[in-house]
């Protein structure tokens, strides 16, 4: 696995192909893919405006593989989630706990002032 998008909006298959080929052409290109997983959402599989539509429309020619797999699943298997929890949530509780509200005030100016996607936790 090469790295977990968030896709803010719409997941068409032009908004998927855009943040993959971004992401794929900071590593090196697609020649350096050997395959490429899907679940079976009309966005990947679409022969026209679907992720895989618009890999063959670029001249891409990388094996894609169809299976059905929940994101969870796929990350629990590859990433040791538990950790990541453990930190999210010890950030959080300071950031956000009782009597810090000073902090979760500084927190939000922070935010705002680097002009962050999300303004609060």
């Amino acid at each position: 696995m090469l790295d977990l998008i968030p896709l803010h909006g719409t997941t068409k298959g032009t908004d998927i192909f855009g943040a993959v080929n971004k992401l794929v052409s900071d590593y090196g290109g697609f020649d350096k893919c050997s395959c490429i997983v899907t679940d079976d959402a009309r966005a990947m599989t679409g022969t026209e405006i679907g992720f895989a539509g618009l890999l063959k429309q670029n001249s891409i020619n990388c094996p894609m593989i169809c299976c059905i797999v929940h994101q969870e699943s796929l990350c629990g298997k590859s990433l040791r989630q538990i950790n990541v929890m453990k930190v999210a949530v010890k950030i959080t509780n300071i950031v956000r706990g009782g009597n810090r509200a000073l902090t979760h005030r500084k927190f939000r100016d922070f935010l705002a002032e680097v002009d962050a996607t999300y303004g609060d936790l």
